[in-house]
């Protein structure tokens, strides 16, 4: 049992499908390499998720860029005005999330500032309110009037301060190309589909926040974004700052909410009842991955050299950013194929005891709200290769299949 304790407790595998563990890596019951499960892409882990080492504060130099091909301090505004960022940093705050946006009162100010940005705006703040609308109507008996203004009003405040952030950012970073059935860019109909059905998903969650995090991640990453946008991603910007603390808020908070989110996580995948029981949290935490990979998409964008295409140090630590979770997730819920369950949830066989029941309409929604209808025509067959494209997984679900052993 210590011998267990020391390489960090019994491994996902056996904990999930409640086999016997040993200290050796990988474990005895753990599937070989010449086995096609799904089990085998996951590998034999043990301990909580952890944050893969993303660093978005540039304070190494970019992978293969040459370090006299920088500037000099003398010739940067450091060296005149070390805090010479402060007017950049002031610009970024005006744009900043304001409540006021919400109120259709303050429309006719808002488009005297800046008609073109304020129409493209005010045009996404009413398709993010009619999804949300729409996602609400659809859950019919699952929230009530009451429902609506005390869970579901706070995570789709979250929603639209994200997608306020989004709004800001250069159309050609990615973060909006993240649909794989479409080939259309910067586009908000699939995200706004998304972000709103999963806010209604997590209004009618009582066991975790997942999908709140979730959008959290979000918005911070788009803050990023723009702060790299707006040139602040430079290195010289960056020499004085400690290795694991960039002086920039907007950079040093996106991986604290990084992970605060991996600690959801593990709570929601780890938790005895759920392993037991993983109806209870399925939805949310497909919904979760869905946005996950969006903000997977911002790390990718902000770890690459913005001048030179070249990938920044830790950036092909964001190409494998949630590949791990999302692996577990496959392996220990892949004979569920909710998304994809044409016939309903008839066939599902739900515990007599379970303390969640997932409804039609909800399933419903969720088909909506990743185009299930196209996956076809896209030859995805289920909701495992789904979420391996996704998150550009290079077997594409081929070697997915219902290991239950």
């Amino acid at each position: 049992m210590n011998a267990l304790k020391e390489v960090g407790g019994a491994c996902w595998r056996c904990k999930f499908l409640r086999k016997t563990c040993g200290p050796e890596t990988p474990c005895r019951p753990c599937p070989s390499n010449a086995e096609s499960s799904s089990w085998v892409t996951l590998g034999c882990q043990r301990g909580p998720f952890k944050i893969p080492d993303i660093n978005l504060c540039p304070s190494k130099p970019a992978i293969g860029s040459p370090v006299e091909d920088e500037p000099n301090l003398d010739e940067t505004n450091v060296s005149k005005d070390p805090s010479g960022v402060g007017t950049v940093l002031r610009s970024l705050e005006i744009a900043g999330y304001n409540t006021s946006w919400l109120d259709e009162e303050n429309d006719t100010k808002f488009k005297g500032k800046d008609e073109v940005f304020a129409s493209r705006a005010i045009e996404t703040r009413t398709l993010i309110l009619q999804e949300i609308s729409n996602a609400h109507d659809l859950a019919g008996s699952l929230l009530t009037s009451s429902d609506l203004s005390s869970d579901l009003s706070p995570v789709k405040e979250g929603v639209l301060a994200a997608v306020w952030e989004i709004l800001h950012c250069d159309p050609t970073c990615g973060i909006l190309d993240n649909n794989i059935l479409s080939d259309e860019h910067g586009d908000f109909g699939y995200l706004a589909r998304l972000l709103s059905s999963a806010a209604v998903c997590q209004a009618n969650t009582k066991s975790n926040q997942l999908i709140a995090q979730s959008v959290i991640c979000l918005r911070t990453c788009a803050q990023a974004l723009r702060a790299k946008q707006a040139g602040l991603l430079e290195r010289h910007w960056h020499r004085q700052c400690p290795r694991r603390d960039c002086r920039f808020e907007c950079i040093s908070t996106v991986n604290m909410h990084l992970q605060l989110y991996l600690n959801e996580l593990s709570r929601v995948f780890f938790n005895g009842d759920n392993m037991r029981n993983p109806h209870a949290w399925w939805l949310s935490t497909f919904y979760n991955f869905c946005i996950q990979s969006v903000v997977r998409k911002a790390l990718i964008d902000l770890t690459s050299c913005p001048s030179t295409n070249q990938v920044h140090w830790d950036g092909f630590s964001a190409q494998q950013y949630l590949h791990l979770p999302v692996r577990l997730f496959i392996a220990s819920t892949a004979a569920l194929d909710l998304a994809n369950s044409k016939g309903g949830l008839s066939y599902v066989d739900f515990p007599k005891h379970a303390n969640r029941l997932l409804q039609n309409n909800e399933i419903l929604g969720l088909m909506l709200a990743v185009e299930q209808p196209k996956w076809e025509s896209s030859n995805i067959t289920c909701t495992s290769m789904y979420l391996n494209r996704l998150f550009g997984f290079e077997d594409d679900g081929r070697y997915i299949t219902f290991d239950y052993r």
